[in-house]
């Protein structure tokens, strides 16, 4: 029982409307984080691409210039005049001497079509010496500019100028921009976003958590509240505190719970007014049909149908007004009850009731607290609906055993029993459930107003139990009254040890 209370508790906190909330923005947060590191990584990298690409445009421009410089005759156009290689060796080497590369950024020169110099001298892994792109670059006889991935994954953006000489060869000025080491700089900007965003995820968790506590306290209150109100105390009230939705929410529910004691309170005192008002012109009519003995004998059959209409009358009433007093808190008298002695009890008194085989099959050897005459009235009325639905070669058997902490009193008959179609409805108030008789046969004949088992199942409930019925047509019933035995753990112990048996065979 602990492991089960600690996951039902377990369940109402994880599983209520305040982690829902809780979840619900956090993934909210999280995705809204996600989403916004992948812009901005998406944003950085192609800013950046386009920075790389607007860098070489201006280093070959500045190489332009250079040449222009240092050329004897400038020309509009650097590829229509040839240019001396003493020249060039004086562009090439003041570029590599006094331009100093961005992170990631190289300059590499060619001269017949071999690698000259670079800046810096130590190329990366993809622009090694004799590599492919450098021997292609170094071939290259028109400009060009572009961008590619190499076989490492590695992207890289170029720009490469290609100057003829008067010697008939080319000179190659490469600008490469290797995009790895800032996209891992990139990286590690979009890490640091996302370890904060983590950080910032956990303390909106706390401070969610605290916060829709506090916002759904009135919730809760008004939860315990609608527990703590029963038939017989319906006084309680939540106060309203503040304006909007939950305000509102109380203000309704305090109004419903005031329309529904006005009801119950109704309908209490019309059962209590009309019962007793009912009780005392009966008992008046009673009184005089029971003097009046000895009427004409062409009366008598009259006189015999009333007085029994009037003593069905009698006990139809006072079966109203007991199942209206089982919602007062004083319906029952609790006491210290042994078990095997009411079982006893309940044998004797059931054998005078009917002609039937009695049986008296376990009195579990036990103390418990209850009311000792409800008990009787709940378990005599069992026997008697046993008896309506049984004749004199049947057998009903009476027991009690101890199982899983609780006592179950039983009544088991080897009469008609009843349909599964009527079981679920057998304790509502007025039901009668009738069987086809057979000749000499009187267990068709239901008597009274079917409010036997629906006392039953009130004086169980008020007792913190209930009614279970186990039944097929034609193989008899089984009525078990189940009464809990966790007030009275400290009792047990001190009579000495229990008997504890699921059920009981005869």
């Amino acid at each position: 029982m602990g492991l089960i209370q600690k996951l039902h508790r377990f369940s109402k906190v994880f599983g209520g409307i305040r982690l829902r909330i809780l979840v619900g923005y956090l993934i909210l947060i999280a995705m809204t984080a996600s989403l916004s590191s992948l812009i901005v990584w998406q944003t950085i990298s192609f800013r950046m691409r386009q920075q790389a690409k607007s860098n070489l445009t201006k280093e070959i421009e500045e190489f332009r210039r250079s040449l222009q410089v240092y050329q004897s005759h400038a020309k509009p156009s650097l590829q229509a005049v040839p240019v001396t290689r003493s020249a060039i060796l004086k562009v090439f080497n003041n570029i590599l001497f006094t331009d100093i590369p961005d992170n990631g950024e190289f300059l590499i020169t060619f001269l017949d079509g071999s690698l000259y110099k670079s800046s810096p001298t130590a190329l990366p892994e993809v622009l090694r010496y004799n590599h492919r792109l450098l021997n292609q670059w170094g071939r290259q006889t028109k400009n060009s500019q572009g961008s590619l991935t190499t076989a490492e994954g590695e992207r890289i953006v170029y720009a490469v100028e290609s100057v003829p000489l008067q010697d008939g060869s080319y000179a190659v000025y490469v600008v490469v921009d290797a995009l790895l080491p800032k996209q891992q700089l990139i990286q590690e900007i979009v890490t640091i976003i996302l370890q904060v965003d983590m950080l910032i995820l956990g303390v909106m968790a706390v401070v969610t958590w605290i916060w829709t506590g506090q916002t759904l306290a009135p919730l809760r209150l008004l939860l315990r509240t609608i527990r703590s109100i029963s038939g017989s105390d319906m006084t309680t009230r939540i106060p309203v505190h503040g304006t909007g939705e939950v305000a509102e929410l109380t203000q309704t529910f305090n109004e419903m719970v005031d329309r529904l004691q006005t009801a119950f309170n109704s309908q209490r005192e019309f059962i209590q007014d009309a019962g007793h008002e009912l009780r005392t012109p009966l008992t008046i009519i009673r009184c005089h049909l029971e003097d009046w003995q000895d009427c004409p004998p062409i009366f008598q059959p009259s006189h015999c149908l009333v007085l029994g209409e009037v003593y069905r009358m009698e006990r139809i009433v006072n079966d109203l007004l007991l199942l209206a007093k089982a919602e007062r808190p004083d319906f029952l008298i609790t006491e210290l009850v042994t078990v095997s002695s009411l079982m006893t009890e309940l044998f004797e008194k059931a054998q005078t009731l009917a002609d039937r085989h009695w049986q008296l099959c376990a009195k579990a050897e036990i103390l418990l607290v209850a009311d000792r005459q409800r008990l009787t009235q709940a378990m005599i009325n069992l026997i008697q609906n046993a008896i309506q639905h049984t004749n004199s070669t049947d057998t009903i058997a009476l027991g009690a055993v101890v199982s899983q902490g609780q006592v179950r009193l039983s009544v088991v008959d080897t009469g008609v029993g009843i349909a599964a179609v009527h079981q679920k409805r057998i304790f509502e108030r007025f039901t009668r459930i009738h069987h086809h008789r057979t000749a000499g046969d009187q267990r068709g004949v239901t008597e009274g107003a079917g409010l036997g088992l629906a006392i039953v199942q009130a004086i169980a409930e008020a007792h913190g139990g209930r009614v279970e019925l186990q039944s097929e047509l034609g193989q008899g019933a089984t009525f078990t009254l189940v009464l809990p035995l966790d007030p009275l753990t400290e009792v047990q112990k001190c009579i000495g040890e229990l008997t504890h048996a699921p059920h009981f065979n005869c």
